[in-house]
């Protein structure tokens, strides 16, 4: 009878073992799994959304702009963007003069042709939206080359202006006087 109850503690003691080992792979591999977890979630998360267009002379008196370089239009493609979003924009320049990119303000015109809709015009190629901008007028993207520019549209930017429509386009002279190079753009609430 003595030699049993020493057997039944080493079941037991064996058990106790077998036991702090389970327990000791499952905290190993909860801390494991948890740990990853959070170094992904330093990650940073919002990465840009990238947007390429390509711009330049449609024919000898129209400009536009178009999301391949044998497609450009005036008025360019319409840009759907978010609130708090971010936007990397690249812009190539396949034309022979020199343009820039910029968003600024718009508005309706107020004439109708041949029942149409009327167009959205800008406002002024001057007050740039949303630090949106790819060269200037002083210093544009020139023939061949490209440019590219990041920003964010904040509801704060957006509540500023609450009426106000947005127009991507082209601030170098000959674009905004004569040749109105722009593209239609909706910014959307997150």
């Amino acid at each position: 009878m003595t030699q049993e109850k020493p057997s039944n503690k080493l079941k037991k003691l064996r058990l106790y073992v077998i036991a702090i080992v389970l327990i000791g792979i499952i905290l190993f591999a909860a801390i494991f799994f948890f740990g990853s977890q959070k170094k992904s979630s330093i990650e940073p998360t919002n990465t840009p959304t990238r947007i390429t267009l390509y711009e330049g002379e449609i024919n000898a008196t129209a400009y536009g702009f178009g999301t391949s370089p044998h497609e450009l239009t005036c008025p360019g493609p319409r840009l759907n963007l978010t609130q708090d979003e971010s936007y990397t924009v690249t812009v190539y320049n396949v034309g022979t003069k020199p343009h820039n990119w910029v968003i600024v303000g718009a508005q309706w015109t107020p004439t109708v042709t041949n029942g149409a809709l009327p167009p959205l015009m800008p406002i002024s190629t001057e007050f740039v939206q949303f630090n949106a901008q790819i060269g200037s007028e002083t210093a544009p993207i020139q023939p061949g080359s490209s440019g590219t520019v990041t920003f964010t549209i904040t509801s704060d930017d957006v509540n500023q202006y609450p009426s106000l429509t947005y127009v991507y386009c082209s601030q170098y002279p000959q674009d905004a006087n004569g040749y109105n190079m722009w593209g239609p753009m909706e910014v959307y609430s997150a």
